[in-house]
C-alpha cells in the first residue's frame, strides 16, 4: 500500500462543506510556499477544493501539463508553465498489458523578481505520463487510491461527480469481461553523474480520463537550468481482482515493474 503520497483521505474529508475565496487561496498558497517541503499535501488539498468549489475550467489549447497546473493551482502559476521550456516527447513503453506514453517536460527558472525567498514553483520539472491498454488488451485501468466502486472518467480527489447510471470500474469490467489493472508512473527524481538528487518532496497528480486512459503529472523541484535532463520514472502495473484484491504475490503475481530514464534536450 501507499503510504507517502496519499492524499485521497485527506482531500475528501476537506471537499465537504468547503468555502473558498481568490484571497483566501492566495494567502494560503503564499504561506505554503515558505514551507517547500510540505508543499505537496497542503498546496494540493488547496487546490482541490479549488476545482470543487470555484469549478475552474481548463484551457483546451494548453498541453496536458500546462492544462494540469492551471486547474490545479491557477492562471498565475500556469502562465510560468507557458514561458517556460518545452520539450515535446512523444516516448513510449510497453509494461505487460499497458503502454506508457510520455508526452512532454517543461523546464521552468528562476523568477526574474521574488515577492519572497523561495517559490516552489521555479527551476523545477513539470511533466505528463499517459497510460493506456495496448491495442487488442482486454483490460480496464484504474489509478491508485480508487475504489472499484468509483467511477472511470470522474476522479473524487478532483471534486468530480459521476452522473446517476454512469459504471463503476467493477460493472466496466465485468460488462467487458475484463480485468482490472492499477497502473502508475511516477517520478523518482533527476540523475546528474548517474546519483539521484534526493533531498526535496516530488508533487504528482493522477486522473482517470472519459477514454478509459490514466494520466500522471508530475513536478521534480529544485533543478536549475541545464544542457539535458535525465529523469528516472518508476512504472508499476498489477491484477486487482473483482473482490478488490492486489495480486502481487506468488502464487498469483502480477506486479509489473520498471524504471524508465531518459535523457531530454532544450530544442529536440
Amino acid at each position: 500500500m501507499k503510504h507517502k503520497y496519499n492524499l485521497k483521505t485527506a482531500v475528501d474529508r476537506r471537499l465537504n462543506g468547503v468555502r473558498a475565496t481568490e484571497e483566501h487561496i492566495r494567502q494560503v498558497l503564499s504561506k505554503a510556499r515558505l514551507r517547500p517541503r510540505r508543499i505537496k499535501t497542503r498546496a494540493m488539498i488547496v487546490a482541490f477544493a479549488l476545482v470543487a468549489v470555484l469549478g475552474t475550467a481548463l484551457a483546451i489549447n494548453w498541453s496536458a501539463t500546462v492544462g494540469w497546473i492551471q486547474g490545479m493551482f491557477g492562471d498565475e502559476w500556469a502562465g510560468k508553465l507557458q514561458s517556460g521550456t518545452l520539450m515535446n516527447m512523444q516516448q513510449t513503453r510497453v509494461l505487460g498489458q499497458v503502454q506508457y506514453e510520455w508526452l512532454e517536460v517543461i523546464h521552468v527558472g528562476e523568477a526574474e523578481e521574488k515577492s519572497v525567498p523561495y517559490f516552489y514553483e521555479d527551476n523545477s520539472l513539470y511533466g505528463t505520463v499517459r497510460i493506456r491498454p495496448v491495442q487488442g488488451a482486454n483490460i480496464v485501468l484504474i489509478p491508485e487510491d480508487t475504489e472499484l466502486t468509483m467511477f472511470p472518467g470522474y476522479n473524487r480527489h478532483h471534486g468530480e461527480l459521476a452522473p446517476e447510471g454512469a459504471p463503476t470500474y467493477l460493472e466496466m469490467a465485468a460488462e467487458k469481461n475484463a480485468k482490472i489493472i492499477l497502473a502508475k508512473a511516477v517520478p523518482q527524481g533527476v540523475l546528474m553523474g548517474g546519483k539521484l538528487q534526493e533531498g526535496y518532496e516530488i508533487m504528482y497528480d493522477y486522473s482517470s480520463q472519459p477514454d478509459g486512459s490514466l494520466l500522471y503529472h508530475f513536478q521534480i523541484p529544485q533543478v536549475p537550468a541545464s544542457q539535458a535532463y535525465t529523469i528516472r520514472l518508476r512504472l508499476n502495473n498489477w491484477e486487482i481482482t473483482k473482490d478488490g484484491k492486489w495480486l502481487r504475490e506468488e502464487p498469483h503475481d502480477t506486479w509489473l515493474k520498471d524504471d524508465w530514464v531518459v535523457t531530454v534536450q532544450p530544442g529536440e
